[in-house]
Order: structure tokens, then sequence, then C-alpha cells
């Protein structure tokens, strides 16, 4: 009796001990999920907050416009860019609820792309 309950003890310690190494990847799996998710939230709100920005912005430049008062660069610049900021990340909202929409588990490629994009290729670097 005595040789069977330490023969459950040192398998429930290799049990346990492989629960262990099992639960940190299967943790960041569900945080990752959970974060990606999160972001993506957050993104939308940002999104909007920067598109109600972009419109108080156009209504002084129409203003100052209809006063015959010159426009600087930096402001037109800055409505472009605004501009591209919000297409672009309007296309990746619209990928992940196609991707979620399809019954894809992953997140949309485009998120991971942008990473790439700002990056030199190792060609560029020498």
């Amino acid at each position: 009796m005595v040789e069977l309950v330490g023969n459950i003890s040192s398998v429930l310690g290799v049990v346990l001990q492989v629960g262990k190494w099992l639960a940190a990847p299967i943790g960041r799996r569900f945080m990752y999920l959970y974060n990606y998710n999160t972001n993506f939230d957050n993104l939308r709100e940002e999104v909007n907050r920067l598109k109600d920005v972009k419109d108080r912005v156009e209504r002084k430049v129409d203003a100052v416009e209809r006063n015959m008062e010159e426009i600087e660069e930096n402001v037109r610049k800055w409505q472009n860019n605004v501009e591209k900021t919000v297409v672009q990340t309007e296309g990746l909202i619209q990928d992940k609820r196609a991707s979620l929409g399809s019954g894809a588990h992953e997140p949309s490629s485009p998120m991971f792309e942008l990473d790439s994009v700002n990056k030199p290729s190792s060609s560029q670097v020498d």
C-alpha cells in the first residue's frame, strides 16, 4: 500500500510539472487573443477621435478660406496624412471583420504587414 502511494505521488508530481510547462504557452495564446481584440477596440476608438479632430480642423480651414486667408502647407500635409491614416485603419478594421465573418481564427495579415512597411530590407541596410 505504501508503495502504491509513493508511485501515485511520483506520477502526480510528473503530471503537475508537465501541467506547469503547458500552462504558460496556453496562457500566452489566450492573452494574445484578448490583447488582439482589446487593441482593435482601442484602435477603433482612436480612429473615431482622429476623425472628430479632422472634422474640426476642416471646419476651421473652411472658415479661414472664406476669409480669403492662406492655409499653411503643414496644415494641408496634416490633413492628407490623417486621411491616409483613417483609410488604412478602416481597411484593417474591415479586414478583421471579414476574417471573423469567414470563420478565421487568426488575425488578418495586413496588421502584421504594417510593421514590415517601415523596416528596411536587408538589401537597403547595406
